[in-house]
């Protein structure tokens, strides 16, 4: 986790002397001859303290870091909101899709109804109330009927958009 020191390295200074006279002579370069030889060498060591670099240019790689995971969090939530999503159109279609057979039935039995009802007034005497009660249930469930195949194709609609597909009907 530090950040990588720069290292470098400067020019050889070479020292040599006599003991015995005390003399000395200082010599820069290459080394040539031998004796009392003295090698210095300087090293120079930086290390960035601040910044994105730095010692303490942590908190950059942390809040990427951060970034990164709520930038997958948030993919993941989009896939589970929209695998709900579809979920749940499915589920209403199947619920539409068991109520259309109930109201089919119903529309067919009020019809039925209806039509016992008409032919009873040919041959005899009939209630006004009970015809009008047949008319009204058949038009009613009629109604209720085609009501929700509206729903029902709008529901489906609905999921091939969510999917992004195209639906041409039935």
């Amino acid at each position: 986790r530090l950040p990588l020191p720069t290292v470098t390295f400067s020019g050889v200074s070479v020292s040599y002397g006599n003991r015995y006279t005390g003399g000395y002579t200082s010599y820069t370069g290459a080394l040539s001859g031998a004796g009392n030889i003295d090698v210095e060498a300087s090293v120079n060591l930086t290390l960035p303290i601040l910044g994105p670099g730095g010692l303490f240019g942590k908190d950059t790689v942390r809040s990427a870091r951060l970034a990164l995971d709520q930038a997958d969090l948030n993919y993941q939530r989009t896939l589970v909101s929209g695998e709900l999503q579809v979920r749940g159109q499915i589920f209403q279609l199947i619920q539409l899709e068991d109520r259309l057979k109930t109201l089919k039935l119903n529309f067919e039995s009020s019809a039925n109804l209806l039509e016992k009802v008409i032919s009873t007034i040919t041959t005899h005497r009939l209630n006004r109330l009970d015809l009008r009660d047949a008319l009204d249930r058949a038009r009613n469930s009629e109604i209720d009927l085609l009501q929700n195949e509206y729903f029902h194709i709008t529901q489906k609609n609905g999921l091939y958009e969510l999917i992004g597909k195209d639906w041409e009907g039935e």
